[in-house]
């Protein structure tokens, strides 16, 4: 075990060598990866499973002061931990990293002369400039190979164009009739008060789906790849409405879902201008919309009545990648007992120790949505082709003493991600897309 050798390193800087120290340092010493502490903390704590998020962040800095452990950023400002190669028994090496895809490479096949040339630099800067210099962990950034053909269009916000395409699917459905009945959509309300997003309605739904556009860039081998944040929220007869949390719960009871159609005489692009119908096309939606004001919708938790999340990509004359990406359930135990507190904070809600104060069905809800979607996208598009997937593996338990909330693996959580390929023609291929979920999923369905 590494963390044999380095209990007197870290009994000299006043650490004793627990378990979870000596365990966080075996993980490092098994992989090849730089990894992020949350997922030092899934690999521990599938052999130790006592330890939380806050004591593999703790233990991560114990180990970083003792230079047992070096931390280093990258431009997704995600800190990423690396064993020190001494500890090891490997000898002096650099970090090439990449600028685009940031991949991370060692590099120790430095000759006799590269060597006195890095020593006499050390020698230099620890001199003149610093006291103390760790040259051994410099990182030197450039290109991987072929990356650098990808940066330009990488880094191309494609946000504006993408919004467009959505926002066109949604009407053309709209506006045809037969469309319209092949699809289920019933009503679409676009907004953009930041990120652009769509409040859909269903026929065979009772409550109200908010698409929020998160992202959209251009990728290697599709014209852009959108992200999208999926919420529902739920009538109260509806039985997911009981997965809900005791303040979303609050939230969707409360005057911030209190909107009504405007009055009068109004139309859009898919009804006329204006449209004397207005209130017989909307009177299901005569008591509430169902969907918040837009005047308090950045008040609302952003996690709030969140149920998974989704990605489209797009390419011209070829076809399109969509994934969804979920839980069975989204699961929040409480670890304390915890008041929660009433709007006029004169009384509270007691929760107790063990009780579940949210259990949303994120897969089912999202699943719909984006069965709608893909329905949607393969009308608007005209595509011929499809192919489904479905990967699955261990979801995550969430734990919260009403302050903090902290991540656990559970057995009794699957998390499932869903891919739908959509094509003009059979023979069309559309080109793989990366995915660090995916490669820890323990199944691929067809």
């Amino acid at each position: 075990m590494v963390a044999t050798a380095v209990e007197g390193k870290l009994k000299d800087h006043g650490y004793r060598a627990t378990t979870g120290r000596k365990t966080i340092l075996d993980v490092l010493a098994n992989t090849k990866e730089n990894l992020s502490a949350e997922d030092i903390y899934l690999k521990v704590h599938s052999i130790y499973p006592s330890i939380g998020l806050a004591s593999v962040y703790r233990t991560l800095e114990i180990l970083v002061n003792a230079g047992i452990v070096h931390k280093f950023n990258f431009r997704d400002r995600i800190a990423r931990y690396k064993l020190i190669e001494g500890t090891k028994g490997k000898g002096h090496h650099h970090h090439l990293i990449c600028t685009v895809c940031h991949k991370i490479i060692d590099c120790a096949d430095f000759v006799d002369e590269e060597l006195a040339l890095l020593k006499q630099t050390e020698k230099h800067l620890s001199k003149n400039i610093t006291s103390k210099l760790l040259i051994i962990w410099s990182s030197i950034t450039g290109y991987v190979r072929n990356a650098s053909k990808r940066r330009n269009n990488s880094l191309i916000d494609k946000t504006e164009e993408t919004a467009g395409f959505i926002n066109h699917c949604w009407l053309t459905i709209l506006s045809e009739s037969l469309l319209k009945e092949q699809s289920g959509l019933k009503y679409v309300s676009h907004m953009n008060d930041g990120n652009p997003y769509w409040y859909l309605w269903f026929t065979d739904c009772a409550g109200v789906y908010k698409c929020e556009l998160l992202e959209a860039r251009a990728v290697e081998g599709y014209d852009w790849l959108a992200e999208f944040a999926v919420k529902y929220y739920p009538r109260d007869t509806e039985a997911v409405y009981n997965g809900l949390s005791i303040l979303e719960k609050a939230c969707r009871a409360g005057n911030l879902f209190h909107t009504r159609p405007p009055d009068g005489p109004h139309g859009c692009q898919c009804h006329s201008l204006p449209d004397e119908h207005e209130a017989e096309r909307f009177s299901e939606l005569s008591h509430d919309t169902g969907a918040p004001s837009y005047q308090f919708n950045s008040t609302i938790p952003a996690d709030f009545f969140y149920a998974g999340n989704m990605s489209v990509a797009f390419k011209k004359d070829i076809g399109s990648l969509i994934r969804v990406k979920s839980q069975t359930t989204w699961r929040v135990i409480f670890t304390e007992d915890y008041a929660i507190p009433s709007d006029n904070g004169t009384s509270s809600i007691m929760v107790k120790k063990g009780e579940v104060d949210r259990d949303y069905p994120g897969f089912v809800i999202t699943r719909f949505f984006y069965n709608k979607f893909v329905r949607c996208w393969a009308l608007f598009n005209k595509y011929t082709t499809q192919d489904e997937h479905t990967w699955k593996g261990e979801g995550i338990l969430f734990k919260s003493d009403g302050q903090n909330l902290w991540p656990e693996l559970s057995p009794d959580i699957q998390k499932i991600i869903a891919q739908t390929e959509l094509r003009f023609r059979s023979e069309n291929i559309l080109p793989l897309l990366a995915d660090e979920d995916m490669a820890c999923m323990d199944s691929k369905i067809h």
